[in-house]
């Protein structure tokens, strides 16, 4: 289950539990990482993560941990800032050596050093920014002394004035003297300094990452990542990775001049020159958090060629490529292409140290920058002689890191592709090259799984395959940052034969269970705790055809759509699960999970309430001919959870979820949105959420008046007459308990609330029944009682308005004349339940066991929530119903999964009355916007006017 609270990242902690991923590991080595079970006793896993890139050599490697620890026992300094650092230039030197291995005839790199990739992109930034600035200032200093020379020129008479206007822009004409080509002067310099104040053009390719920081978050392209943070940073032009021209006309669209004058054969001639906008090209050789993707060499090149004659410098980011991952040092080796700036970091501290570098060819390398960036942690002692040690044993036996990594990285590629060929509907592709691969997975969006299927259209099936992977085969790896239908593979060159056939074996029973649509081994490992028990994979794919229905085939749904056209009107409705067991009827695959397991995925899937997609639309047509689409969006959590959430104090996230699902159903066009009674009361009956363009509703107008009138009809059934009986009502929510109560006093001669609020609810119930006996018309029950009260007939003779406020009036009135609590007596003692015949437990839940033992011999109990199996005493002497539920017009049912102990033809009031609005197009204002039981009775008309019904029989309860 997720941890209660957490203090470091606690939405990605909650994020890591949904899928079982959330595990404390407490000791590593090489591949592997160990966790503890329940017992103490260690756990392996085989880690693929390989920290996104951080261990080729694995975790702890021997020999950097030996000088780890030579490094602490020698007292080695660490913060040694200002001063000399021998070791963070033999670094450099090494560095420069093997780039010129792999380039050869390549200039020297100057190196500066950071803490994290990201902190490298930044001074590659930074730097390049610098360069671009003082190469403007150089162009400008040119331009300057060119523009003094000429004007010399002109008045000493030793050069006439330029006579070819080809380069002037529009609006500037030829000087005609020495006055007038002064102004000349002064109208190019305005147009150079205009260039200057223009923004710098930064390139980056599509599907790169690059980082997170303020200016590297700038170079990424997914907007996920990079659209909050626009504000603060530059704008990046992202060019296609296979489209040359495109960076071409880019290049030509972007490229700026300035306007420069020479003296040429005694002649003025003005001249443009290249103006310096372009701040730098970035890409990464192996597109890592963009899916495992491979640029082609032709692009490279192509690209270097483009880049050189626009005067714009290459960043090549191998930050993660780097160090060997790709059977080279570099992976821009393979291609022969040697960049202005090159990045490295991740794996350059051994697995230990945190340390970059960034990498800057000397003959762009501007010395001013040495005093314009430093970092306090940066070229400390301890990471640069960590980071030497690395590349020594990197370069050692003449590069059989290398070596190790191309033949590793093609066994497992070998192994994958065989595991693909044999599931090819499953496995896209498998792609990389060394020990950077990716393994891409087919989405599942028509499985026949709903779990499956959900998880796929949200974006999440890699994550529950991960934690199915972890859980179940020890196996870690995780998606790609940008393609979530990717797993990283990023072992070390450590990684054994039977390593590969342990992730072998682990994706290949992944496929099996994708291709089957079983999504049983998949909860399973969610929920587990330690390592997960495997099952044999069921087939689902045959007869699964009412299971698999697509979202929005309302015909396939089989829900009363015959002779209709097409719906002009559409609706929503938001409900929790009744249950965690109906996760079993969306998805038979799921059938062998417990019921606390299922409740225990729910819980871990809290984050993701809003994940489940819209079930097959219902399609309810009225006796008035008009039709209605009423989908039904689920939130991925029990009402009984939500229930606890709110009581919890976690209400604002309970809201967040409930606003974010009419939003979108908003968006699918639902002019029309009802809430169930669980989250209805959290949000009262709606009215806290703020959502334009739809009418919203609780639904608790029509269900006030279905389940006092499914009372009503039972009770008097059994009981007979009942204007001499007494009604209680249990409520725990301050509106729906007095409405309800104002509702059944139409027709009891005493009505009892039973509540923990007690505070103004017998105000307001002698409010709704004045109001009811102003409206006029027959009245029974305690209204027909009240108004032959002098004060009440007073005020009927004066024309007293029913809206007027008098319920404390009248409870005073009451109180004086016949004692307290003569026709309404509110409580918060469960024992007045003894002297009712009839009881309505309006709560979210069923009637609550506190009040079991207190009732009434023979009593009639209507419930409007539906009670745990065994929750409810054996009381043969009660009658049990449900008070909540209507008939449809024509027999239509909710679709399964939703439908819970729902039976065929009948819908909760809630739904009923969101399809009665949308029949009715009703507005803001309608007559279940404020509940009342003025506004229940005229939803109850309403329903009834579109062919709602109660049940031909009573429900039991």
């Amino acid at each position: 289950m997720p941890q209660a609270a957490h203090y470091a990242e606690s939405h990605l902690m909650d994020l890591l539990a949904s899928f079982g991923m959330d595990v404390p590991y407490v000791r590593a080595e090489r591949n592997t990482l160990f966790y503890r079970d329940g017992d103490g006793a260690e756990v392996p896993v085989l880690d693929l993560v390989g920290g996104f890139g951080s261990l080729i050599l694995g975790h702890n490697p021997p020999e950097i941990r030996a000088r780890v620890q030579e490094l602490l026992d020698t007292q080695a300094p660490v913060h040694i800032q200002l001063s000399r650092n021998d070791t963070a230039d033999q670094v450099g030197q090494l560095l420069n050596k093997i780039i010129q291995r792999e380039f050869p005839d390549t200039e020297d790199y100057r190196i500066v050093y950071g803490n994290s990739g990201a902190e490298a992109v930044e001074i590659a930034l930074k730097h390049a920014e610098l360069d671009r600035l003082m190469r403007v200032s150089e162009l400008f200093q040119a331009l300057d002394w060119n523009a003094s020379q000429a004007l010399a020129a002109v008045k000493d008479g030793r050069a006439t004035l330029p006579d070819d206007p080809s380069a002037l822009p529009d609006g500037i004409q030829l000087p005609t003297d020495a006055v007038e080509f002064e102004r000349l002067l002064g109208e190019l310099t305005a147009h150079n300094a205009a260039l200057a104040a223009q923004s710098p053009v930064y390139f980056a390719l599509e599907g790169g990452f690059h980082g997170k920081l303020v200016g590297s978050v700038q170079v990424s392209h997914s907007p996920a990542v990079r659209v909050p943070f626009a504000a603060l940073g530059f704008e990046a032009v992202f060019v296609p990775p296979n489209r040359l021209d495109v960076l071409q006309h880019l290049v030509d669209e972007k490229r700026a001049t300035a306007l420069d004058v020479t003296v040429t054969d005694g002649r003025v001639r003005v001249v443009t020159r290249d103006f310096p906008v372009f701040g730098g090209f970035l890409l990464e050789p192996v597109q890592g958090e963009g899916g495992i993707h491979v640029l082609p060499e032709d692009l490279l090149s192509g690209l270097k060629l483009i880049c050189e004659g626009a005067g714009c410098p290459v960043v090549v980011d191998e930050i993660q490529t780097g160090m060997g991952r790709t059977g080279a040092f570099l992976a821009a080796s393979h291609h022969g292409f040697p960049p202005d700036y090159l990045l490295l970091g991740k794996s350059l501290g051994g697995g230990v140290a945190k340390v970059s570098a960034t990498l800057i060819r000397s003959s762009r390398y501007r010395p001013v920058f040495d005093l314009m960036h430093s970092s306090t942690f940066a070229k400390d002692g301890f990471s640069t002689e960590i980071a030497l040690s690395t590349l020594r044993l990197l370069e050692a036996d003449d590069g059989r890191v290398y070596r190790l990594a191309r033949e590793r990285g093609a066994r497992i590629t070998d192994a994958l592709r065989g595991v693909a060929a044999d599931f090819p509907d499953v496995l896209r592709e498998i792609r990389g090259t060394g020990l950077l691969i990716g393994v891409e997975f087919a989405p599942r969006n028509d499985s026949p799984s709903t779990t499956i299927r959900e998880k796929s259209r949200g974006g999440l099936l890699s994550f529950l395959s991960a934690g199915y992977l972890l859980r179940a085969h020890g196996v870690r790896v995780v998606p790609t940052g940008s393609d979530l239908n990717v797993l990283r593979i990023e072992p070390s060159v450590h990684i054994s034969d039977q390593e590969i056939a342990q992730l072998e074996a682990g994706v290949r029973d992944l496929c099996l269970i994708l291709r089957n649509g079983d999504a049983r081994p998949l909860i399973e490992a969610a929920t587990a705790t330690g390592r997960a028990t495997q099952h044999t994979v069921r087939d689902f794919r045959n007869g699964a055809e009412e299971s698999a229905v697509g979202e929005g085939d309302t015909k396939s749904a089989g829900v009363g759509t015959e002779g209709t056209e097409s719906a002009v009107r559409k609706a929503a409705f938001i409900s929790c699960l009744p249950s965690a067991a109906a996760l079993r009827e969306r998805d038979p695959s799921l059938d062998g999970l417990s019921d606390e397991r299922l409740a225990d995925y729910c819980r871990r899937q809290e984050s993701f309430a809003t994940d489940m997609p819209p079930l097959p639309p219902v399609r309810i047509t009225s006796p008035t001919g008009t039709a209605v689409d009423l989908t039904l969006y689920p939130l991925l959590a029990t009402r009984e959870r939500t229930a606890e959430r709110i009581g919890a104090g976690d209400r604002d996230r309970v809201l967040a979820d409930l606003d974010a699902r009419v939003r979108t159903a908003v968006g699918d066009g639902c002019g029309t949105a009802g809430l169930d009674p669980c989250t209805a009361s959290a949000t009262g009956e709606g009215s806290v959420l703020r959502v334009p363009r739809t009418v919203l509703t609780g639904g608790g107008a029509l269900l006030a008046a279905t389940a006092v009138r499914t009372l009503e009809r039972a009770a008097a059934a059994r009981l007979g007459e009942l204007d001499p009986l007494t009604l209680a009502v249990v409520t725990d929510d301050t509106h729906l308990g007095p409405v309800c109560a104002a509702l059944g006093a139409d027709t009891f001669s005493q009505v009892v609330l039973v509540t923990d609020d007690v505070t103004g609810a017998r105000t307001r119930i002698y409010q709704e029944l004045w109001s009811r006996i102003a409206e006029g018309g027959e009245l029974r029950g305690v209204p027909a009682l009240l108004a032959k009260e002098p004060l009440i007939d007073g005020w009927l003779r004066d024309g007293r308005p029913g809206d007027e406020p008098s319920g404390d009036l009248i409870a005073a009135y009451v109180d004086e004349r016949h004692g307290d609590d003569f026709w309404v007596h509110v409580t918060e003692d469960p024992t007045a339940l003894r002297q009712a015949h009839a009881v309505l437990s309006a709560t979210a839940g069923p009637l609550p066991p506190a009040c079991h033992a207190q009732l009434r011999e023979g009593a009639v109990v209507c419930e409007t929530g539906i009670p745990a199996a065994g929750s409810r005493p054996a009381r043969v002497d009660v009658t049990w119903l449900r008070g909540d539920l209507l008939a449809t017009p024509n027999g239509e049912s909710l679709p399964m999964g939703i439908r819970g102990a729902v039976g065929e033809g009948l819908v909760p009031a809630g739904v009923a009355e969101t399809a009665a609005l949308a029949l009715t197009d009703a507005r803001p204002g309608h007559p279940g916007s404020v509940l009342t039981a003025r506004h229940a009775r005229a939803m109850a008309d309403l329903a009834d006017r579109h062919g709602f019904t109660l049940p031909d029989g009573p429900v039991s309860s």
